[in-house]
């Protein structure tokens, strides 16, 4: 996660991630949709979600007891909120690659 998307949005945490995910994704499909054809957004989002968010080992290390003892964090309330935003801003990709490049790149 880039510095600046985590001071802005809180990371996964905030809604307007989203948004920048999608941008990203676009950026990505006209820049190499015409040597890519298979696409995938996330590896193990459920992963990503658990080590960051609850159990606090990955950056940006966001936990709390008992499952970890970080500076910052809610390992109850937070991995829910950061999952939601990653499967939204996966739907919007696919969204956005289905509507605008699919049938011109036949990814």
């Amino acid at each position: 996660m880039p510095h600046e998307l985590e001071t802005r949005y809180g990371g996964w945490l905030g809604a307007g991630i989203r948004e920048e995910f999608e941008y990203y994704t676009d950026v990505c499909f006209k820049a190499f949709g015409d040597r890519v054809r298979f696409w995938t957004t996330f590896n193990e989002p459920n992963l990503l979600v658990k080590f960051q968010f609850m159990l606090g080992k990955h950056p940006p290390n966001r936990c709390s007891p008992p499952f970890g003892h970080c500076n910052r964090g809610d390992s109850r309330r937070e991995p829910y909120v950061a999952a939601h935003n990653v499967l939204l801003s996966h739907a919007a990709a696919v969204r956005n690659y289905r509507t605008n490049y699919q049938v011109t790149r036949d990814g």
